[in-house]
């Protein structure tokens, strides 16, 4: 989010070095108001709590009785979400499904001394892509509902980011195959994420979630090329696990030069450091703020930030999808995408010429840039 208020930095930094300095005495109702609005916006109730019981933000009584409301609230969802996540677990176990948990509850059973710190709203998972189709018709048959359709068949195991499902009782699961579309999701090493994975105990079971520093590099990602904005909390995430997660900083820029993510790392660590106001800067983080992208990558990143376009996204893979069969399965379902594709709002035969060409348009904006 742009224009960041001092309240709101001060509660995304609370205990981190930061500049950000919290208010003095309770704010007013406008003031309240604004922070409270950004905090559920930005599911920093877990954060503010703390830091009111910590007597780091003074609040009034009633703003008090406000902050341990929304953050029980938050904790009774994010135990929910846990609960349909152990299930998860077990109906994936039994059908031989290769998984590993992402984002929310890896994380704050993680990078956090106490997990209420980090509230979520849905379910990510990371799913092997051998296993990404049966995955899907599994949930369908229990019930969920996709409501995108697939671009083409094939298209999301082959060069898909992720697939999202509604479940009956309105939660999102999303299926990821990487952790981004286009060029920077298809050059990461997927095989790897499994087999250096660890366990997790949730709930008297074990669950499968990456590496701390494949989860260091899944967050910069999220934060660098994910969200066009990203979020207070993915960027608080990076913070904590660089500041107080026990890593080794070595392998984290091993694997970004290996994934060709050098740039994003570069990215996620410096929006979390700006953002967020902190002090001073880590050597990881001294060091990525003096790479220097070649051309190619600073045109990638430009496809997720600058002029964000979904076909502009998926067209800058181009370059790293390997073999001549396999560039011309991708060109296929992003130029000539499947009716049912296009038709998901109501069949219009406009709608194939836009695509066509916007398709064509960003095709010849990443073969020939100015």
């Amino acid at each position: 989010m742009t224009g960041l208020s001092e309240p709101v930095a001060a509660v995304a930094a609370h205990a981190l070095p930061s500049r950000a300095k919290p208010p003095q005495r309770p704010l007013d109702a406008a003031e309240w108001a604004a922070t409270r609005d950004t905090v559920r916006s930005e599911r920093l109730w877990g954060l503010l709590a703390a830091a009111v019981v910590d007597g780091a933000f003074p609040v009034t009584p009633q703003q008090t009785e406000e902050v341990v409301r929304e953050h029980a609230d938050a904790m009774a969802a994010v135990l929910s979400l846990e609960r349909i996540l152990l299930q998860l677990d077990q109906d994936f176990y039994a059908a031989g499904i290769c998984y590993v948990v992402l984002k929310g509850p890896s994380l704050a059973h993680t990078a956090y001394p106490d997990p209420s710190a980090r509230c979520y709203g849905d379910i990510d998972v990371l799913v092997h892509r051998d296993d990404l189709d049966r995955t899907v018709a599994l949930l369908q048959r229990a019930g969920c509902t996709r409501p995108y359709p697939e671009i083409r068949p094939g298209f999301d195991r082959r060069f898909g980011k992720s697939v999202t499902l509604i479940r009956p009782d309105g939660v999102e699961l999303d299926l990821h195959r990487t952790f981004v579309a286009g060029r920077f999701g298809l050059s990461v090493d997927l095989d790897g994420l499994f087999t250096t994975s660890v366990g997790l105990s949730i709930g008297g079971r074990t669950l499968p979630i990456m590496g701390s520093e494949e989860r260091l590099l899944a967050a910069c990602y999220h934060a660098a090329v994910g969200d066009a904005d990203p979020r207070l909390m993915t960027l608080r995430d990076i913070a904590q696990m660089v500041l107080w997660g026990e890593m080794d900083v070595d392998r984290v820029e091993g694997l970004a030069e290996r994934w060709r993510a050098r740039a994003v790392l570069a990215r996620g660590l410096q929006l979390a450091w700006d953002r967020l106001e902190l002090m001073p800067r880590p050597p990881l983080v001294e060091r990525s703020a003096a790479y220097r992208p070649t051309a190619a990558e600073s045109r990638a990143v430009a496809s997720y930030t600058v002029g964000r376009s979904s076909t502009a996204q998926t067209l800058s893979a181009l370059g790293v999808v390997s073999g001549w069969r396999d560039k011309v399965a991708f060109l296929a379902a992003v130029l000539v995408p499947g009716r049912g594709y296009l038709d998901r709002h109501g069949p219009d035969p406009r709608r194939y010429v836009h695509w066509w060409r916007r398709g064509l348009r960003s095709l010849r904006r990443a073969v020939f840039p100015t």
